[in-house]
């Protein structure tokens, strides 16, 4: 790793009135560039605002969960893996007989539970 002068490097962006990193950043960089000076990658700078509380973290924090059943996300290729396993009474007309179908096997796996 390079030996940047982290403090003082933080200390020009806080004088320079914290604008946008990533312009501060990009200005930075090509200056240093120019004087053939070393200046940190844009994600080891954004680091250090975070740590040094200047920025907020934003995006680390992933929920598969959630992305898995976002409503606009869609793959052809895994619904129809998913519609496989469907009867094919339920593919023919899936909007109204899906629910009924859900239905129903529902109340066949408690039939069984209760037949323990």
């Amino acid at each position: 790793m390079a030996a940047y002068d982290k403090d003082a490097i933080i200390k020009a962006y806080e004088e320079a009135g914290k604008p946008p990193y990533s312009t501060y950043h990009a200005k930075q960089k090509k200056a240093a560039d120019e004087a053939r000076n070393a200046f940190p990658a844009l994600m080891t700078f954004k680091k250090w605002l975070v740590d040094g509380g200047m920025l907020e973290e934003k995006g680390k924090q992933h929920n598969s969960e959630a992305i898995a059943y976002d409503a606009d996300w869609k793959d052809e290729d895994y619904e129809e893996f998913l519609l496989s396993y469907l009867p094919e009474t339920v593919k023919q007309n899936l909007e109204s007989c899906y629910l009924k179908w859900q239905n129903q096997k529902l109340k066949d796996e408690l039939a069984k539970l209760k037949d323990r």
